[in-house]
């Protein structure tokens, strides 16, 4: 049962999103974890070896593929049932084609995986993108003439050796979201994307030529405003625009920032450029402390004071307590058996603390310690906001939006397909959501 919200609005910011199709002949189906066939009179539902949701399905007159989330792939020949097969990946699959044998699968993060008549394997060569990806197509061989589209605007082309973007235009797609009244939002995103809603309309504060990629924004007040993004991108606002602050030696693409105070007082996270460790940085009114950790791929951070800070990322969850009076030190500790691609943090105090990962991975943190949650979806989670601890929301893959009230989550009807990046609210009654195609959803309690 849907969760009984006010229901979410688009903001005229981004682009329409192209959906993927039935195999050419229209006799394969997949809806949800089945597979269905049509034929010539009806439709026949079979017997599907999976529960994971199947998005996808082509075959030739041979055999059938039907792709969906956390890698799977159901394959059947002529004239036998559906089996399982690994498809190299955990990634969600989005679309699938192929001819003379020969299949090509897109997925999330840009992964792209080949059957070459026996088994499947990621694709070496790699997609170029980091968008997920929702379809592929080709009208010849099976490297000839190949397309494939996704998130983001994204278009990719294969040339017989590698993959040319042929992305035209599109809106952005936006990191994240964040505000102080409802004539104050702010939203930052790829290609240098900051964007401020007034209450009647968007429009652009971004700095002449600026072009990164841009992951995160938090600010104390409308006037205190730090964002953060690729190429240890710093940005600080202070109310007459953006300006560039420097990041610590080794700083590689920062993902994530917090505030614990005043703007002063700041908390980020990123890559390194120390083969597999991340960096952990303080930052301040004059200058920015940087901490080498010896984890890779650290990617959230979040925080209600410098006695109450969390980093997560892959297989990785760290309570961080900085060295008080010392701004070049920090303890932290590590909780043993985490597994999964933990991209958001949040929480509404000390002892209620959520961690969201791909493939639905949820943990939460309470008194009792970091516990297992079980997943209430499949879909990779990006973001999680809460007015507090029986309103909270989590957003991610495919318009993915679920509501906690406390005791159990419900999904909520986002009313997009697009991949949800960031939700944040004033209250329980006025949250905004944002991600691909330039996607930013409100909703507010009449």
């Amino acid at each position: 049962m849907e969760s009984s919200v006010a229901p979410f609005r688009k903001h005229p910011v981004r682009a329409a999103c192209a959906r993927r199709s039935v195999r050419n002949d229209s006799r394969w189906l997949s809806l949800g974890a089945d597979v269905v066939t049509y034929d010539g009179a009806n439709w026949v539902k079979q017997v599907s070896p999976t529960t994971a949701d199947l998005r996808s399905v082509w075959g030739d007159q041979t055999r059938v593929f039907a792709v969906g989330d956390l890698g799977t792939i159901a394959t059947a020949v002529s004239g036998g049932g559906f089996t399982t097969i690994a498809s190299g990946t955990n990634e969600r699959l989005g679309g699938v084609w192929g001819t003379d044998g020969k299949f090509i699968a897109a997925a999330t993060n840009g992964v792209l995986s080949r059957f070459d008549g026996l088994s499947w394997t990621v694709d070496a060569t790699g997609s170029g993108t980091k968008n997920g990806l929702l379809a592929v197509r080709g009208t010849g061989a099976i490297n000839d003439n190949l397309w494939v589209s996704g998130e983001g605007g994204a278009l990719l082309q294969f040339n017989g050796t590698t993959w040319v973007n042929s992305t035209k235009g599109g809106a952005p797609t936006i990191r994240s979201i964040m505000g102080f009244s409802n004539k104050e939002i702010w939203a930052v995103g790829d290609a240098g994307t900051i964007l401020k809603y007034d209450g009647t309309s968007w429009s652009s504060q971004a700095p002449a030529g600026l072009t990164t990629d841009l992951t995160g924004i938090w600010g104390s007040n409308a006037r205190d405003l730090w964002v953060v993004g690729a190429g240890a991108t710093i940005l600080r606002y202070t109310g007459t625009g953006f300006t560039p602050r420097p990041a610590p030696a080794g700083t590689g693409d920062i993902k994530g920032v917090i505030g614990t105070g005043g703007g002063g007082d700041v908390w980020l996270v990123g890559t390194s450029t120390t083969a597999g460790s991340s960096t952990f940085m303080h930052g301040t009114t004059t200058m920015t402390y940087g901490f080498t950790l010896p984890f890779p791929s650290l990617e959230a951070v979040w925080g209600v004071g410098p006695d109450s800070l969390w980093v997560a990322g892959t297989n990785t969850i760290l309570d961080i307590l900085p060295v008080a009076g010392d701004n070049t030190k920090i303890n932290y500790t590590i909780y043993n058996g985490v597994i999964g691609n933990y991209h958001t943090v949040w929480g509404s105090g000390p002892f209620d603390v959520w961690f969201g990962a791909d493939s639905g991975l949820l943990r939460h943190f309470t008194s009792a310690g970091l516990l297992n949650e079980q997943p209430f979806t499949t879909a990779n989670l990006y973001s999680i906001w809460g007015s507090d601890l029986t309103n909270i929301y989590a957003v991610g893959d495919a318009g993915t939006m679920f509501r906690f009230d406390g005791t159990q989550w419900s999904p909520v009807n986002s009313g997009t397909r697009n991949r949800l990046n960031s939700i944040w609210g004033r209250s329980a009654t006025d949250v905004w959501a944002a991600g691909t195609f330039g996607s930013v959803l409100h909703s507010a309690q009449k």
